[in-house]
């Protein structure tokens, strides 16, 4: 199986170039993944930067004219993928050596595996308490090969075959603010009888760039908006939360 590998982005050139840069050294071979950029209106030097790199893997990049949110850029991103496997990465993350070989691995599990990956802070961040939370709760818990409940179910670092993806219908983007497309995903494809699982193999260092401020305002958006939208599509889920 081969894979494509969505990265939305919006202004975070600094940080998409370290992104790209760590899929130079995949161990699988070139022609087994594509890298498809979604540069979702940014306003810094995206455009610029993506013109002008040049790579040995298979990458291509899709410009939207304005912010779109998310939800929308990856599934910008999914329309144009060519390959079996989709995988869906933040373009302010990093990946390991193994990490396309691990997801290509869990996906052959079986057409309905929902595989998500190991998220872990870089040894040079800035390691306050609240960064650490974030990288450490949830599904990080959990044992490789464990189950995963859909409410851990984050898109920062996930792979799924593309058919299953397109079944379900993708991301919702009417979530064009903060959060709550990736559960509202996430319910969706356990409604279709998705097997989610957890691997630990599958690496990535998410590069965070808020402060203790910024991580709150995040979450307050996601606490007013996204997540009283995601209980209004999927009442019957308010008590597991």
């Amino acid at each position: 199986m081969k894979a494509s590998i969505v990265v939305p982005t919006y202004n975070q050139v600094n940080l998409l170039k370290g992104c790209l840069k760590s899929f130079e050294n995949q161990s699988v071979d070139r022609g087994d993944f594509e890298v498809i950029v979604v540069n979702d209106g940014s306003e810094d030097d995206t455009a610029v930067f993506l013109e002008s790199y040049r790579t040995q893997f298979n990458l291509r990049v899709i410009d939207h004219p304005r912010n779109l949110g998310r939800a929308q850029a990856r599934n910008s991103g999914a329309e144009q993928a060519e390959r079996e496997v989709l995988i869906f990465l933040d373009g302010d993350s990093t990946v390991d050596s193994n990490f396309v070989c691990e997801h290509v691995k869990g996906c052959e599990g079986g057409k309905d595996s929902v595989c998500i990956g190991s998220v872990k802070l870089p040894a040079e961040c800035d390691v306050l308490p609240f960064k650490s939370y974030l990288t450490t709760r949830g599904v990080q818990k959990l044992k490789s090969g464990e189950d995963v409940p859909f409410r851990h179910f984050v898109s920062g670092n996930i792979s799924l075959p593309r058919e299953l993806f397109e079944a379900v219908g993708g991301f919702d983007p009417g979530f064009s603010f903060y959060g709550g497309e990736d559960l509202d995903l996430g319910v969706r494809l356990y409604k279709a009888g998705a097997n989610f699982v957890f691997l630990p193999g599958a690496i990535s260092y998410h590069h965070l760039e808020d402060d203790f401020r910024g991580a709150i305002d995040k979450k307050y958006v996601f606490g007013n908006r996204a997540l009283p939208l995601v209980i209004e599509k999927h009442p019957e889920i308010e008590k597991e939360l």
